[in-house]
């Protein structure tokens, strides 16, 4: 008596589950490029606020104020661990204020800044420097940079305007290009109202942000530790934060 040969049961599984994980394959990479659209949106949006246009009303006056922020509340900050600037990025880097104080220390220093008039702006300032690179980057991942290729980030009154969103972006990107051992100097906003608001309507232009979210976004994006200093700006009282988080060393 002939039988007729039904369907392999476990061919019917594999296909199925095959057919399931590309469905899903296509779904990530469809909400990760959903994800892309809507942070450079974001970016478009607010980060383009800060080049040539406020040279004299910002870069410049900012600029003064260089030396006095090293040593009041940078220096002070850096000095409670040793910190290995051998390979640093100054991120958001305007105009290079404190690029110049990185190389006072580094051998190398990636200047990044996703508006090309600043990256344009330091390249003439550091002319003929060879221990400088420049990277023009999209404004919310730092892709041009090799994973764990760097010793030290370094970030100052820039990521106080940046959305949270966009913060939760680069903290996993500092992760992966920091070293074990490597560490980073982010100073960000402190301050707790206006939830989803403008940030151009909240005090000195600082975005909604909290000491105590930065911490748990920054641990759930790869570092280790993390050491926080509140900072007033202007009369604002702890307005701001500085965090010093960093990779710990492999034994």
């Amino acid at each position: 008596m002939s039988m007729k040969k039904g369907p392999n049961i476990v061919d019917s599984v594999i296909n199925a589950v095959k057919s399931h994980s590309s469905h899903l394959r296509n779904k990530l990479s469809y909400e990760t490029d959903a994800h892309r659209r809507h942070l450079a949106h974001k970016v478009r949006s607010e980060s383009m606020l800060w080049g040539n246009k406020v040279k004299t009303d910002y870069h410049d006056r900012a600029s003064d104020a260089t030396d006095r922020q090293w040593e009041t509340v940078i220096d002070p900050i850096l000095n409670q661990r040793p910190i290995d600037f051998s390979r640093s990025v100054d991120f958001a880097c305007g105009h290079g204020r404190h690029s110049e104080k990185l190389l006072e220390r580094a051998e190398r220093v990636i200047l990044v800044d996703v508006n090309p008039e600043n990256i344009t702006h330091c390249r003439n300032r550091f002319y003929g420097e060879q221990r400088a690179a420049y990277i023009v980057n999209n404004g919310f991942d730092l892709r041009e940079i090799a994973d764990g290729s760097q010793t030290f980030l370094f970030t100052f009154d820039s990521m106080v305007h940046f959305d949270a969103e966009v913060i939760d972006s680069y903290l996993s990107e500092f992760s992966r290009i920091l070293c074990p051992g490597g560490a980073a100097f982010v100073h960000h906003s402190n301050y707790r109202e206006n939830k989803g608001g403008d940030f151009r309507d909240n005090p000195h232009w600082r975005s909604y942000m909290t000491a105590e979210l930065f911490e748990k976004l920054a641990l759930q994006s790869g570092f280790d530790w993390i050491e926080q200093v509140m900072m007033n700006w202007g009369h604002a009282a702890d307005l701001d934060c500085v965090s010093l988080i960093g990779k710990a060393k492999r034994l």
